[in-house]
């Protein structure tokens, strides 16, 4: 993944953020909100991507110097804040019940994309590894793909 594509993508995700910053008519209070929640899961996810690297998971291409680590973590922060609003709205809307069947909904949708995507060995930047995970994983997505 290159630089330009990293900028890209956050500017793309910059884009939802607004929208869905305007369509849940979110407060500047709801807004700070979940531009920390989105801070927080950008660094948790910046982690899991080192970690699943260490263990020989995966590989991501791309040389890890500051600038690189710096814009990547703020595209993962941009791109994971309008979750938490949108959560935050359905859950003031519907309640648990709501929240559970969107997490259902959207976790479902998000393995489905993994699996079919894993089921290559070189996607966007990304070549998994020879361990274990990958593996299954592999195995996983040829059964969801056919």
């Amino acid at each position: 993944m290159t630089t330009q594509q990293i900028i890209l993508w956050t500017c793309a995700y910059l884009v939802e953020l607004v929208a869905v910053i305007y369509l849940t008519r979110a407060t500047v209070r709801g807004v700070l909100g979940a531009l920390v929640g989105g801070a927080g899961a950008g660094l948790l996810g910046l982690g899991a991507i080192v970690f699943c690297e260490r263990m020989g998971w995966w590989q991501v291409l791309f040389a890890w110097t500051a600038y690189i680590m710096t814009i990547f973590y703020l595209g993962l922060a941009v791109s994971l804040t309008p979750i938490d609003l949108v959560t935050w709205r359905l859950a003031r809307r519907f309640g648990w019940r709501g929240l559970a069947v969107f997490t259902v909904i959207d976790d479902h949708r998000r393995a489905t994309a993994l699996l079919y995507r894993v089921n290559v060995s070189q996607v966007d930047g990304v070549r998994t590894g020879s361990g274990s995970c990958p593996r299954q994983c592999r195995d996983l997505s040829g059964i969801v793909s056919r």
